[in-house]
Parts: C-alpha cells; structure tokens; sequence
C-alpha cells in the first residue's frame, strides 16, 4: 500500500560497480548516515564523497535495487 492505495512494483538488482549504483549508494548514506554500519563500516563524509576503498567496500557488502510501478 502506498497513500492507501493497493500498488504494484518490480524489484530489479542495479549492475553492482556502475555509475548508478554508486549514485544510489551515496543518496542512500546522504540520507541515512546509520546505513554505513552496515555497508562496510566506514565513516562517510557527504562533502568528500566516496572514496576507493569505500566504493570496494560498497561492492562487497552492498546491493541496490530500483523499484518501478507496474500500474
């Protein structure tokens, strides 16, 4: 249910490593900074960005997924 509304969606996986991917990745930690505990750990600084132990670490441990509606 979405605003009282029955939906229908798809999940899909996002390529892991692509530009995408790494785009949801740090929109996520942008808006929930507690998500890097579970994404490896590391501390992330919006103002910096990811670094490249940081994207391995993303790789590693994280997945992402887009959701489009199907109605």
């Amino acid at each position: 249910m979405l605003r009282g509304r029955q939906r229908s969606v798809m999940g899909m996986l996002i390529e892991p490593g692509g530009v995408e991917f790494l785009e949801v990745c740090e929109r996520t930690l942008r808006r929930l900074p507690f998500m890097e505990s579970q994404l490896g750990g590391f501390k992330y600084d919006p103002e910096r960005g990811l670094d490249d132990a940081q994207r391995e670490l993303l790789l590693e441990n994280a997945d992402a997924v887009r959701f489009e509606f199907l109605d």
